[in-house]
């Protein structure tokens, strides 16, 4: 039998690999521990779990501690804290994108670097990238970074006073570890502490103070500290980690410093040449015309002259017309900037060089601006040049320049807002962040590098700010004098052009450029911090990421203004606010009516017929850009199809091919012009659809069918396709809880609605379904989604959003693409297994696809049509497939959208019209595709009638959102 000892020696033997390597790590853990704590004096590291790391200072044998929670030892600037109450960051990083491309493919690029580019984003950017332009472009400033000469390392600052001067050394004095004498931010400098980089740090986090203690650490704050707490120097006598060997302080100023980094509770205290004028607010004139203190201000020389910037995109050219009605008057001008992508928008508004000639500009240079993009600031900037340059041209003698965008709309009159700037001229009107900066520049991104190509942002480095300035930032909407704008245009000093150069490779450039140029130069003591906006931020609704297809970074936006918002706006009466965002008549036009009639009640009928209806173009056959959705274009032209047969079949007539003697084609008998979305009291009532028929009747002896060329307007609505569950015991706790559901596409989780109004589903298209919940705490249900060969193609939980008292949960399924077009079935069913509802969901074959009609060979694929080609006439093969194929699609749409009416564009067209028989008995499915059936009881109730006395037409009157000329007793818009 083995001995114990025996036992010991064959466990080290066979263990002995193993005891090694455990040794081994244990020894490293040794080691970096060491490492750790061997800092300037000792380090006792301690964290209790709950209030996260933490570490106390002990000096030799003193018993006495200090305790900084949330404090990580040996950090930089990035790891640094504030005592303050931050809110909620606005951006969040996302995490590191295509991480496993960490090696350049040297074939991608044209050319051979001037650096080895091994930057993990700048390789990840010039990978993921798809023009070579833009590869070679990132590529050239990985290298400039690499090679440290795209920046500035430092800039000048000339905003000078007379209470502090930038390095001037205060002494040394007493800190308390519980009430300490610069309370605004603190951070940790292990190797690298010294007074240049402390003051530095203080200067561009906007404090007036900068202080060194205990060698590693530096504090900010804004309360000079008292005479009282002042010591003898030699009380700060820790050696700084860092000598600077270059100072750009002025040695005077520092002559009675020692040269070392504060002491134990003992903190060299310095100026940073930031003064905080707590007064300047206060001196603001406010509504009322009265200084801070009662007394009334004086009368102004004159009333200042406004511009107002648009920078506009989208397609809602109504909502446009409305904001400049709302603003206007002849004293003022609208300088305006449309996507270089929104051809309607841009055809639509060129009107007001007509009628405004005198009041309104385009910038011809127009770009593609995205979220974020450096486009943005680059519009701000050229449009300020073109004001600045062609004002005498243009005879515009203005005072301010205010941007907006389609979404603002005006809380004050226009007179309010005259009046305020008369009285305040000479003030810039910017909104800071209010946090601490330290932590702005991280959520914001500012210490990294961006580069806009391809209409994205793309990720490059990391990057250190230049030194020497305050940095500040917070909303784009701006308010500037034409004194600062003078100065950011014309300009050559370091500071512009250095902040340019920063700015120009920034994420949303436009939130600190004006900012930080304003709080540096000659003109801070100019700077208010009010941009004269509110904006409707609900950060639970608002932060979703939504903007990553176009950015490497996570970014926010904030809310559409309804009428449950409408106490929140009044209060903006009494304050210092002039406008709001984000207004947005498709999702709610009534609190836009409210806000209107309550500014001007003189000017609006509120009971006229167009008050409570809005109308958004979805597409326009004149658009060459954007480009138009394949899915959403083969859904127009079938519904001008089946309109045209609907209402040629109502007055006995076919539809023929726009040419003489030729009988019904396919291709030819509707011409699409607009598709429209139609809201009524603020909810969809269908898709409006304009479009060019002809129609032919036997009308003489010969059979010569006269034709008729009509211009209508059709309006579609769109079926219910949900059916819910019989009652039952089992599933009654969810069906009484349970409603609105739907599918669709883009759904926009901010406003929790569908962006796609059309409710177009194509074999590309990401399905998602939602409902609400109306009772108790929300529940989750399962989606299954069934193809129309009857297969399951994925069955899939809601996600649950809850925010502002309305719970929306919806079901995202993981769809394989292309999706197979027909009558889809999705079943939805409680977790437990019970069926709630079913609905029928489309998805339409393309008869476009990629802007042009499809192939043959494509539809096989894409379409899964046709089944058998075996079918088919190889002499007229193309032509057969094509109409076999619309006949598919509007049988389909058939299904799915209903006409519930029609109107006639012209009154010549209406004549016409009127001059056909009706004939409700005729077969009028003789003549038409065998697959269509026309549902003549539906048509027989419409009074076809001109579409300008339809009221639910596109084309009948809309005065609130329409411009005709200036009233020349007023200088108002005619109403």
């Amino acid at each position: 039998m083995a001995t114990r000892g025996q036992d010991i020696s064959r466990f080290f033997i066979n263990y002995r690999k193993y005891i090694i390597f455990i040794g081994i790590a244990l020894a490293i853990q040794f080691f970096l521990a060491i490492r750790v704590v061997l800092l300037p004096g000792s380090w006792d590291i301690s964290g209790d779990g709950s209030k996260g790391p933490s570490y106390t200072r002990i000096q030799g044998s003193q018993k006495n501690v200090e305790t900084l929670q949330n404090v990580k030892p040996n950090v930089d600037v990035s790891d640094s804290i504030s005592p303050q109450n931050t809110a909620a960051p606005v951006k969040k990083t996302l995490p590191d994108l295509n991480s496993s491309l960490v090696t350049l493919d040297a074939g991608s690029l044209t050319f051979v670097p001037e650096c080895n580019i091994t930057l993990k984003d700048s390789i990840s950017a010039i990978n993921r990238a798809k023009t070579q332009a833009c590869k070679d472009e990132i590529a050239n400033i990985s290298c400039e970074i690499t090679n440290d000469v795209l920046y500035t390392k430092r800039l000048p600052r000339y905003c000078s006073n007379k209470e502090t001067i930038y390095g001037r050394y205060l002494g040394c004095f007493k800190d308390n570890p519980k009430d300490r004498i610069l309370s605004g931010h603190l951070t940790l400098f292990k190797d690298k502490n010294s007074h240049q980089i402390c003051i530095d740090l203080c200067l561009q986090s906007g404090f007036q103070y900068a202080g060194l203690q205990y060698g590693v650490e530096c504090f900010c704050g804004n309360s000079k500290p008292s005479s009282n707490f002042k010591i003898d120097n030699e009380k700060c006598s820790m050696k700084c980690p860092l000598e600077e060997l270059t100072s750009f302080i002025e040695p005077a100023l520092l002559k009675s410093w020692n040269g070392n980094c504060g002491g134990y509770f003992a903190m060299d205290v310095f100026e940073t040449g930031v003064f905080q004028d707590y007064e300047l607010n206060n001196k603001i004139v406010g509504l009322d015309g009265r200084m801070e203190d009662g007394r009334l201000a004086e009368k102004p020389a004159r009333t200042v002259r406004i511009v107002f910037f648009l920078t506009l995109n989208g397609r809602s050219a109504r909502q446009v017309f409305r904001l400049i009605k709302a603003l206007f008057h002849e004293r003022h001008f609208f300088y305006i900037h449309i996507d270089s992508r929104q051809d309607y928008l841009y055809r639509e508004l060129l009107s007001l060089t007509r009628i405004l000639p005198n009041n309104v500009r385009f910038m011809k240079n127009r770009r593609a601006t995205i979220w974020g993009g450096a486009s943005l600031l680059t519009v701000l900037l050229s449009g300020m040049k073109d004001l600045v340059t062609n004002a005498d041209e243009w005879n515009w003698e203005w005072d301010y320049v205010i941007n907006l965008s389609e979404s603002d709309f005006p809380l004050k009159s226009t007179e309010k807002l005259e009046a305020f700037l008369s009285h305040n001229k000479g003030r810039n009107f910017v909104k800071s962040h209010g946090r601490d900066v330290q932590k702005f520049i991280q959520k914001q991104g500012l210490d990294k590098t961006f580069y806009e190509c391809e209409h994205r942002m793309w990720r490059v480095a990391d990057r250190k700010l230049p030194s020497g300035i305050l940095i500040d930032g917070g909303s784009d909407w701006i308010a500037l004098h034409r004194d600062f704008v003078e100065y950011v245009i014309k300009s050559d000093d370091p500071l512009v052009a250095g902040l340019k150069t920063v700015f120009k490779y920034t994420l949303l450039p436009a939130e600190s450029f004006f900012h930080t140029v304003l709080r540096n130069s000659n003109h801070c003591r100019t700077f208010v911090d009010n941009n004269l906006h509110v904006t409707n931020w609900k950060r639970k609704l608002g932060c979703k990421c939504q903007y990553r297809n176009v950015v490497d970074w996570c970014g926010c936006s904030p809310n559409d203004f309804k009428l449950t918002d409408w106490n929140r706006l009044q209060l903006a009466e009494t304050r210092l606010l002039f406008f709001g965002r984000k207004f947005e008549a498709i999702v709610n036009q009534e609190i836009i009516n409210k806000m209107e009639i309550w500014l001007y009640p003189e000017r609006f009928e509120p009971y006229y017929p167009t008050m409570d209806r809005f109308w958004l173009s979805l597409y326009h056959y004149h658009d060459i850009f954007p480009k138009a959705d394949d899915t959403l274009v083969t859904l127009g032209r079938s519904l001008a199809r089946v309109a045209a047969r609907n209402f040629a079949a109502k007055y006995d007539c076919k539809v023929v091919q726009n040419q003489e003697d030729n009988f019904v084609d396919q291709e030819e008998i509707a011409q699409l012009v607009e598709m429209t979305a139609y809201n009524h009291d603020d909810k969809f009532q269908g898709i409006l659809v304009r479009f060019k028929t002809s129609i032919a009747r036997q009308a003489n002896i010969e059979g010569v069918p006269e034709v008729f060329t009509v211009h209508l307007e059709a309006w579609f609505g769109i079926k219910d396709q949900t059916t819910f569950a019989p009652w039952s015991q089992k599933n009654a706790k969810y069906r009484s809880r349970i409603q609105d559901i739907s599918i669709g596409t883009d759904y926009d989780q901010k406003e929790q609605i569908f962006r796609n109004f059309a409710r177009s589903i194509g074999p590309f298209s990401e399905p998602i379904l939602i409902y609400n919940i109306v009772l108790d705490e929300p529940f989750n249900v399962t989606a299954v989604f069934i193809d129309p060969s009857n297969i399951v193609q994925a069955v899939q939980n809601s996600t649950t959003e809850v925010a502002s008292g309305t719970t929306t949960n919806f079901v995202k399924p993981v769809l394989r693409t292309p999706l197979q077009p027909g009558n889809w079935t999705v079943k939805v069913l409680s977790l437990d297994g019970y069926l709630l509802a079913e609905l029928k969901m489309l998805v339409l074959p393309l008869e476009f696809y990629q802007g042009k009609k499809i192939s043959v060979s494509n539809s096989k694929l894409i379409n899964l049509f046709p089944t058998d080609e075996n079918t088919l006439d190889e002499r007229n093969f193309d032509t057969q497939h094509e109409t076999l194929l619309q006949d598919w699609i509007d049988t389909l749409v058939s299904e799915f959208y209903q006409v519930q009416d029609f109107c006639l564009e012209s009154e010549q067209n209406h004549l016409l019209v009127s001059s056909l028989k009706t004939d409700a008995t005729k077969d009028v499915s003789e003549g038409q595709s065998k697959s269509l059936k026309i549902d003549q009881g539906s048509m027989d109730h419409m009074e076809t009638s001109v579409c300008s006395h339809s009221q639910w037409s596109s084309l009948f009157p809309d005065p609130k959102s329409s411009i005709t000329g200036i009233d020349s007793e007023t200088g108002f818009l005619l109403p």
